[in-house]
């Protein structure tokens, strides 16, 4: 895309019927009469001021993922975060995949060392332990809108407290709180993480909440119950997005140093026992999916599905070539200057973020900055600066239409209430609030009408295709379907024997492994989705069964991530070779100075004997052609040693026979 072709750059007509309702109101407020004593009374009863802009907020954060989303998570990390949420409401962070298990591979998973058969989601545990509460409750889609409400309310109270704070006039607090209010409100970004299942929504409300406490301390010190919930905050903030809370919890500890220093044995008992459930919680998922307290799942996973080795963290070098490829090849190594380029361009996501109109960002900034000797710009300053920097290190920028500067998202409902005290002396609430709406139509709306667009319109999986709840295989081919449709609870482990008890979506593998499936689960009723997306619909299918004197045949881009890997790293790639009638393989690509390679799979779900397993491979040059026959028994690890050639080399497929 042509950087000036980007929504961040794009200024026109509005292209919906809600950009122009914003438009007319945003026309209205800025002529709004000053004299107009509607203001007043909304001041004058800040409490049902601020509830009604709370559930207003609720109601257009249910509206976007009605219009904009199309009725359910558009975004992968988005799938992959309810997945981990219906994981852990079946009671477990693993699930347990029926064999074959390959056919529950998929991007953002992976496997504790010591049991194949489970899979986790890899992302922190924060923010799935809180969508699980609203799976088991019935319906995940109300916890958008319930944080949309929270978040709003939130941002009115640490606006009050931090006019109390200034210094400014009393009678100015209430009008405060509702400016920031009425921008959290408004800000179409917020809209968007309060209604798709990413977890910065729920980050910033955890950010808000900590600001708010702390803020309330330089005032009134700590007891044990702020002390406890400041604690509990910054704790879940740390399981929800490790580097945020790391990042703002080094903030927030400046910024409380002194109310800290004065605090007794109560208020540090209250901030260490509040700190535990978020911190245990996040060790708790790491052992579970790693075999180890402090071993990282992202890491983890990015070994097994990536390369090279140690792409994946911060610090100057190269990036995963696999997942950000474009990025990778795009800007090459990240050093210096990338991060400064990197960091400059989220804030521009970031200034659109604030109020929808980029100048009130730039404001705050010099506003905060001749203001910093004020311990509220001050704290907002610092965390900016902090979590800037920390996020600076990271290769991939991460923001993208809609979603905006999503690394910088926690910052919002900080930022949105200082600038209320700072827009209310030069602007007043009704302008400040008429220029986010006139920022939104004419400006940031493209941004989300990119979003509203992308991929067919429509999420990759419509909810409507596991209704009714009656036990069945559903057969997806891409990475989001799987991720929004399964659900842990249709399989029923009991013993040594798996039973189907609702509709289960497996991904595709078009090889022997489906009906494998099939017969392993004794399932009946089977479907393929067809057109995905839009439109998609179920279509009858049962998977051919195997002819029983010939050999298996399993594709190895299933295997996807595999079990192992040792000097080489593998990705699924697609291939344009008669050879090859899947037209997809791993490309196998090894680590510089590496000669030799190897690479292991794990094979279940087969008929318990013994097989010759053939691997074959292709090459331009070559084309298809055979490695060496290993014996595997099954459910068994199979292992393949690779000797690095003068050209790129596909593992196609492999081929099993029986060795009895």
């Amino acid at each position: 895309m042509n950087p000036l072709e980007h929504p961040l750059f794009q200024v026109g007509s509005p292209p919906h019927l809600v950009a122009w309702l914003a438009l007319g109101l945003g026309a209205a407020l800025w002529v709004w009469p000053k004299k107009d004593k509607t203001g007043l009374w909304l001041a004058q009863s800040p409490w049902l001021t601020m509830s009604a802009l709370a559930l207003t907020s609720a109601a257009l954060s249910a509206l976007y993922f009605t219009w904009v989303l199309g009725g359910g998570p558009r975004i992968i990390d988005a799938t992959a975060y309810l997945c981990a949420a219906r994981v852990f409401e079946s009671g477990s962070f693993t699930f347990h995949a029926p064999s074959p298990s390959a056919l529950f591979h998929n991007r953002f998973l992976i496997h504790p060392p010591d049991a194949p058969d489970q899979l986790g989601v890899i992302f922190p545990p924060g923010y799935p332990a809180f969508l699980a509460v609203f799976e088991g409750l019935g319906d995940y889609r109300v916890a958008g809108p319930c944080l949309a409400a929270a978040l709003t309310a939130v941002t009115f109270f640490l606006a009050c407290e931090l006019m109390r704070v200034s210094g400014r006039s009393e009678k100015l607090t209430p009008w405060a709180g509702l400016l920031a209010a009425l921008l959290s409100l408004s800000s179409a970004t917020l809209r968007y993480h309060t209604a798709d299942t990413m977890s910065h929504g729920f980050s910033a409300l955890l950010t808000a909440s900590a600001a708010w406490l702390v803020v309330r301390s330089w005032t009134r010190g700590y007891g044990g119950t702020s002390a406890f919930g400041l604690g509990l905050a910054l704790g879940l903030l740390v399981a929800t997005r490790p580097l945020t809370g790391l990042a703002l919890g080094l903030a927030f500890g400046a910024a409380s140093r002194r109310s800290l220093a004065k605090a007794r044995l109560l208020p540090i008992a209250g901030l260490a026992l509040g700190l535990l459930p978020g911190i245990l919680l996040l060790l708790a998922h790491q052992r579970a999916l790693t075999g180890s307290f402090w071993d990282s799942t992202q890491l983890r996973y990015y070994a097994l599905a990536d390369g090279p080795a140690g792409c994946f963290g911060l610090g100057f070098g190269t990036g995963c070539e696999f997942e950000h490829g474009d990025v990778v090849s795009e800007r090459g190594k990240l050093g210096p200057l990338w991060a400064v380029l990197n960091s400059l361009h989220r804030l521009h996501n970031h200034s659109l973020d604030l109020a929808n109109f980029e100048p009130l960002f730039l404001f705050l900034l010099v506003r905060a900055f001749q203001k910093r000797s004020e311990p509220g710009p001050r704290l907002v300053l610092s965390c900016l600066l902090l979590l800037t920097a920390s996020y600076a290190l990271f290769y991939f920028d991460g923001s993208y239409p809609g979603g905006g500067a999503r690394f910088l998202v926690e910052l919002l409902p900080l930022e949105q209430s200082l600038l209320a005290l700072f827009a209310l002396e030069k602007l007043g609430v009704a302008r400040t609030f008429a220029l986010s709406c006139l920022g939104f139509s004419l400006h940031g709306s493209f941004s989300h009408e990119a979003l509203r667009t992308r991929d067919g319109g429509a999420p990759f999986l419509d909810a409507s295709v596991l209704e009714p709840q009656a036990p069945r295989l559903v057969f997806v081919e891409s990475d989001h379907a799987f991720l929004s449709g399964l659900l842990p609870r249709s399989v029923e482990w009991r013993g040594s024997k798996t039973e189907l008890r609702g509709p289960l979506v497996v991904r595709r593998s078009h090889d022997a492994r489906e009906a494998l499936l099939v017969r392993n689960l004794d399932a009946h009723d089977n479907f393929v989705i067809e057109r995905e997306p839009p439109g998609a619909r179920l279509v009858p299918w049962a998977p051919p069964a195997p002819p029983d004197d010939t050999p298996l045949t399993l594709e190895a881009e299933r295997d996807y991530p595999p079990f192992g890997q040792e000097g080489l790293w593998v990705h699924p790639a697609h291939i344009a070779a008669p050879c090859v009638p899947s037209g997809r393989a791993l490309s196998i690509r090894f680590q510089p100075e590496q000669k030799v390679g190897r690479l292991s799979f794990w094979f279940d779900g087969l008929p318990h004997q013994s097989y010759r397993a053939t691997p074959h491979f292709w090459t331009e040059r070559l084309g298809c052609f055979v490695g060496e026959t290993r014996v595997l028994s099954s459910p068994g690890e199979l292992e393949i040693s690779i000797a690095r050639g003068p050209e790129q080399l596909f593992l196609d497929r492999i081929e099993l026979a029986s060795n009895d």
